[in-house]
């Protein structure tokens, strides 16, 4: 049984405005060295925005496995019977963590899904998250 966890609308607005208000900014610096920086920025803003095109989903649950698509271009693989619950951390400022069995922790960042969905995928392997 596989499930995805889709990134939500938000991340893509946002970084469709960063990119917007970066484009805006090169034409509208006066120094090489602000156009310049600006270009700069608006490659590395292009290719997350690639990233995250790309890899839709932050979460994929299959069978075995729980992936996680981060930042960029990293992945995380966690085995599930690896996992003893998710810890959700109520602010936006940090990061939730998987817990492990053995105590070890893996962080996420859990402002780019949705909770319900999380739930609903983990509570078909009796995975709780709180």
């Amino acid at each position: 049984m596989n499930h995805r966890i889709r990134r939500q609308v938000q991340v893509y607005v946002l970084h469709g405005l960063a990119t917007s208000l970066v484009i805006y900014k090169i034409f509208n610096s006066e120094s090489i060295l602000g156009i310049s920086s600006m270009i700069l920025f608006l490659g590395v803003g292009l290719i997350s925005f690639a990233n995250i095109i790309i890899n839709k989903y932050y979460i994929e649950v299959s069978d075995s496995s729980i992936v996680i698509h981060q930042d960029y271009f990293r992945t995380k693989s966690i085995n599930l019977n690896e996992i003893d619950k998710i810890e959700i951390e109520p602010g936006p400022f940090k990061f939730s963590s998987i817990l492990l069995k053995d105590k070890s922790k893996v962080k996420f960042n859990d402002n780019y899904i949705d909770i319900r969905e999380l739930k609903e995928a983990m509570s078909n392997f009796k995975i709780s998250v709180c």
